[in-house]
């Protein structure tokens, strides 16, 4: 997934608008969400190169 694509991905599982979906305004609460979120997600790659 590309960056704008996590974004739109976290908002709307988050419930959150375009300006509240931002990981460096996030509290400590909303990182163990995001966290949580993630382990539970499929694995994408993004067809490039490591």
């Amino acid at each position: 997934m590309e960056k704008w694509e996590v974004y739109i991905w976290l908002q709307a599982k988050l419930g959150l608008d375009a300006h509240q979906t931002h990981i460096g305004q996030f509290s400590e609460y909303m990182c163990e969400q995001v966290i949580s979120l993630c382990q539970q997600a499929p694995a994408y790659t993004s067809g490039r190169a490591a």
